[in-house]
């Protein structure tokens, strides 16, 4: 049986989210990226890995920058675990420049990595699909322009979520969570649970025997799996 990192492959991003908000007494206002990526490839299997992070940038000047690219391939080559490279744009617009594409893909299929998050561009969209390569970004562009990688392995801050090398990823047309260690080996068996549990839901939904006031006490009854977790505000499942 599949455990640790790879075993959440096997889980849906929702369901993911859902498991982390019973297990981690982390807020659940945090911890995921925004609706400004967009996955790509809705179709494919989840994404799941650890992050690499870098920060790219496409300078307009003629003057020379440190570029940190091959730096970044090297690194990758030497991480054990399914890497998610994670390129943080530097500018202000990121719609001005793709910072991935086919050959891109291909190298990081080959060195390991599992998929991209990128709040700038990507390019070749359909030959990167054909690898079955997870693309989160922000914008389509035709264009890599002066594309560089101006820094490696810092903390960064992507649709709204800091994401530092090593964080655990998840993602699929879902979007995109962040993982806490602590809870990975628990989140199949309790995404599984919250599934059963759903599923009462959505079957009283269909039944004769249906009314709010049923679905409301039913609702009550979905139990916290941690019971020495603070309270927090039951809310709609979704």
């Amino acid at each position: 049986m599949t455990t640790g990192v790879g075993a959440l492959a096997e889980v849906d991003t929702a369901s993911v989210a859902n498991a982390i908000q019973e297990l981690s007494e982390r807020s659940p206002n945090s911890g995921f990226l925004s609706g400004q990526l967009k996955c790509r490839f809705p179709a494919l299997a989840p994404m799941c890995g650890r992050a690499l992070t870098a920060e790219v940038a496409s300078p307009c000047s003629d003057e020379p920058h440190e570029n940190r690219y091959w730096e970044m391939w090297e690194q990758l080559e030497g991480l054990d675990s399914p890497t998610v490279l994670v390129l943080k744009c530097a500018e202000e617009d990121g719609s001005r420049y793709a910072c991935f594409g086919e050959v891109m893909a291909a190298l990081a299929l080959r060195l390991g990595a599992v998929g991209v998050v990128t709040d700038a561009g990507i390019r070749d969209v359909e030959e990167i699909e054909e690898m079955k390569f997870p693309c989160f970004s922000r914008y389509v562009v035709p264009s890599r322009a002066n594309l560089i990688v101006s820094k490696l392995g810092i903390p960064v801050t992507i649709a709204g979520q800091e994401v530092r090398t090593g964080d655990v990823l998840h993602g699929d047309a879902n979007g995109i969570v962040v993982v806490p260690d602590d809870v990975v080996d628990q989140i199949p068996a309790e995404s599984a649970r919250k599934r059963l549990l759903e599923d009462e839901l959505i079957n009283l939904t269909r039944t004769n025997d249906f009314t709010l006031a049923a679905f409301k006490e039913l609702r009550s009854q979905i139990p916290i799996l941690h019971t020495d977790l603070p309270t927090r505000p039951q809310g709609p499942t979704a």
